[in-house]
């Protein structure tokens, strides 16, 4: 089998006594979880978590064949080819691949050059590969940007179609073999194309060879170069290769090189590597050219007390230095540090950009670009040699930099508005300086306890109980990740059914953001989407919902919206929170776009219930004024958490043996930059009196907006505004005319604004988070409304 593989028959025996020791985390699940979880993770091809569970199982456990053949089936189709055998080696069933599968299978892995995985997919199928010349063409350029050379012949062969690489591509794959020392590579690319190139840098990459003390590697470079000319080797590197321990050098040296007394001094050890390969030319070349007696290795005229290193220096005590060089100090590639020097250039001129940047008051709204002039712009850059920087850096300023949407400037309505604090910018460019993350205590004590503060500081706010913790994922997708993996490990280990696997459901409403709807699907939950009258959940509604679905549905967490995506509404959190203490249902509440309004003394009654949530999650990103990306994830009991996300490894067990809490043990991540610092500090210099009037004022420009719009009699209010944003309709406009508006505005750099759908009809949306925000750009884009649909854009 292929690299990608995870096992293989040879491990089979001690497969499972192997599994069993890797977590502990499902040893407390019931017979029938267990099951539940086995078969979820089979019909999501997730081999390892298949494995796993089974091994928790009894040997004898009789896993469904039928399950598993289809899973063979999907695995097959994305190309999984390790995963199959994994499973099949756990549960001993043999696949057996449609031809669908198997066709698709070979496409994938022809695209990826895994010619060992196509020759797995023809034994457990019975259908003969058919290949698109497309992707065998892409396997082919695959494998040579990962310098997989033997691949290309094979893959060839196997498919009967031929690389069509131009003569640039075979000239930059032979340079980089040989700046990897890879001459067998390069052979195997000849070989592969049939064909040979002339390499006019051959001597720097002999020279960095011998540099490198790799002079067994300059043979096979010598003979793959038909323009090498051997006559041009230097005495210097003929010693060198004759001082070597590798036997193709010490061959090479003396079978080519003229008579050098250096080499005669020499003679004796390569002897003796004569007699170690049986080289009877190599023998014969010592004894008859430099008279090497045959006994005991020695010259007849021996030069005693002469070294290599003084053979070579009587000829160039420089080439002597070289030769001796450290292979480490040098190291495989000597240039490979020059990256992590500080180009001051470079530098001045990011400093220069950031400078103007950061000073912008405000942003330029900026709009998006042409697929064919950006591409245009970036082609070539990435490329073996590299670019002068500041021509790089100009090509962002000019040409990436514009097509970027500002988030940040007072005019982007659309969505949820990213307006970053100064003093955020500012330290996240330390944190990105630093190289800072927060991985563990072990690592970033000072990171884990400022990130802790924050994260305390948003706990107060919720009222969640002073055990309550937490961590800084990427946004709110993540966030709801980990939670409701959670939720679902907690609700099956906890479910007392008998041997029949229970269908698990969560428990959202249709304004529910569509990322949690795809997380449940994402952990094998189907969401139960609620229907709501005025777009709040309450727990009534909800209450209903859970009755009328069948008992064995396992419904393992319900959501609560405070302040929804579309229309900026909270949830009846209180009612919510009821109805899952009542059913024992984890609550999950989405505070993470209205979550800042937690500060307003005007709005904060309306999250009651919010502190009885088991999990809550809130973006500094989004309200709270923190660059991207930064979300805040709250657990009621964290413990909970560690227990379901903690990674165990032997080499991970030196973060947790100090007994501290660890970001990396409490989400779906271990990996993970510093992300709550940039909030913490601006938290800190600025204080909460601060947030709180900057989120006050998106809830009064809200408010504004409002009575702008009743002011019009061409428009008309959707829903009164409960936080900061704003739905309304502008009379006899349909959707077309609402993207033509949209359009309009952004071109005239006057807005960005994204029309959505409330009820069943189109309606404009406005959010309002950054404080520099005016009532006049506000009036601007509410009074461009009164412009006929068919007038043209100006």
């Amino acid at each position: 089998m292929d690299d990608v593989q995870l096992r293989n028959t040879e491990r089979g025996a001690s497969y499972r006594r192997q599994l069993r020791h890797r977590s502990q985390a499902v040893t407390n699940l019931s017979r029938p979880a267990l099951e539940m979880r086995l078969y979820r993770a089979l019909a999501n091809g997730h081999a390892d978590e298949f494995c796993l569970l089974l091994s928790h199982l009894d040997e004898s456990y009789p896993t469904d064949p039928e399950r598993v053949q289809a899973a063979y089936q999907m695995l097959a189709a994305r190309g999984s080819v390790g995963a199959i055998e994994q499973i099949a080696e756990a549960t001993g069933i043999s696949a057996v691949l449609s031809e669908d599968a198997a066709q698709r299978a070979y496409g994938v892995l022809a695209a990826s050059a895994r010619i060992e995985a196509i020759d797995y997919v023809e034994q457990i199928s019975t259908t003969s590969p058919r290949f698109a010349p497309a992707d065998v063409q892409f396997g082919f350029r695959f494998a040579l940007r990962s310098r997989r050379y033997a691949a290309l012949p094979k893959l060839s062969r196997i498919s009967g179609v031929v690389p069509d690489f131009s003569e640039n591509e075979v000239a930059q794959a032979i340079e980089r073999a040989c700046e990897d020392s890879d001459f067998q590579g390069v052979e195997f690319f000849f070989e592969a194309i049939g064909r040979t190139v002339s390499l006019s840098g051959y001597r720097r990459h002999v020279e960095r060879v011998l540099q490198l003390g790799r002079l067994g590697e300059i043979p096979s470079m010598i003979r793959l170069f038909e323009d090498f000319d051997v006559e041009s080797i230097t005495p210097q590197l003929y010693v060198s290769l004759a001082g070597s321990t590798d036997s193709r050098a010490v061959r090479f040296a003396y079978l080519n090189a003229p008579s050098l007394e250096a080499l005669g001094q020499l003679a004796h050890d390569a002897f003796h590597i004569a007699e170690a390969t049986d080289d009877t030319e190599l023998r014969a070349v010592l004894v008859e050219r430099y008279g090497v007696s045959g006994e005991s290795g020695q010259r007849s005229d021996e030069v005693h007390g002469a070294s290599p290193a003084s053979a070579v220096e009587d000829l160039d005590p420089a080439a002597a230095t070289l030769a001796r060089r450290d292979s480490v100090a040098s190291g495989p590639c000597r240039d490979a540090a020059k990256m992590h020097v500080l180009d001051e250039e470079l530098f001045d001129a990011v400093f220069r950009y950031l400078d103007r940047r950061i000073h912008l008051d405000p942003p330029p709204l900026d709009r998006p670009g042409s697929r064919h002039q950006i591409e245009a712009a970036l082609h070539g850059l990435i490329n073996a040699a590299g670019n002068d920087p500041v021509q790089v850096l100009e090509t962002f300023t000019k040409h990436i930099a514009p097509t970027v949407i500002s988030a940040d400037s007072p005019r982007f309505f659309a969505f949820a508005p990213n307006a970053p604090t100064k003093a955020a910018l500012l330290f996240d460019m330390i944190v990105a300086c630093s190289s800072l993350q927060g991985i563990s205590w072990l690592e970033a004590a000072g990171v884990v306890a400022a990130e802790e503060q924050a994260l305390r500081f948003l706990t107060t706010l919720t009222g969640m109980p002073i055990r309550t913790r937490g961590c800084f994922v990427s946004g709110g997708t993540q966030a709801a990740l980990a939670a409701l993996v959670v939720a679902r490990d907690i609700a099956e280990g906890q479910s007392c059914a008998t041997g029949a696997r229970r269908a698990l459901r969560v428990a959202v409403s249709d304004q529910t953001h569509a990322s949690l709807i795809n997380t449940a699907r994402a952990i094998g939950a189907d969401p139960i989407v609620v229907p709501t009258l005025t777009g709040r959940l309450t727990g009534e509604t909800l209450l209903e919902a859970l009755h009328s679905l069948p008992r064995s549905d396992l419904v393992i967490a319900a959501v609560g919206s405070a302040g929804t995506t579309n229309a900026g509404q909270v949830d009846d959190l209180q009612g919510i929170a009821d109805v899952c203490k009542e059913h024992n249902i984890w609550f999950h509440v989405d505070a993470a776009f209205g979550g800042a309004a937690l500060l307003s003394d005007d709005c904060r009654t309306k999250f009651a219930g919010i502190q009885h949530a088991d999990s809550v999650v809130i973006d500094p990103h989004k309200w709270f004024f923190a660059p991207y990306d930064c979300a805040a994830l709250l657990y009621r009991n964290p413990e909970l958490a560690r227990k379901v996300h903690t990674q165990d490894a032997p080499y991970l067990d030196a973060i947790h043996d100090d007994g501290e809490w660890n970001p990396s043990d409490l989400a779906h991540h271990c990996s993970r930059r510093a992300r709550g610092l940039p909030f913490w500090f601006s938290l800190a210099v600025h204080g909460t009196d601060a947030y709180r009037a900057a989120v006050e004022r998106g809830c009064w420009l809200a408010r504004q907006a409002a009575r702008m719009v009743d002011h019009e009699p061409h428009l008309e209010l959707a829903l009164e505004p409960e936080l900061c944003v704003v739905l309304f309709r502008r009379k006899g406009w349909e959707k077309s005319d609402y993207l033509r508006w949209a359009h309009d505005l952004l071109h005239r750099q006057l807005g960005f604004v994204t029309p959505t759908t409330w009820r069943g009809r189109p309606a404009a949306r406005m959010a309002f988070v950054h404080p520099g925000t005016t009532t006049e750009i506000v009036a601007e884009v509410i009074a461009s409304t009164r412009r006929d649909r068919n007038q043209p854009t100006s």
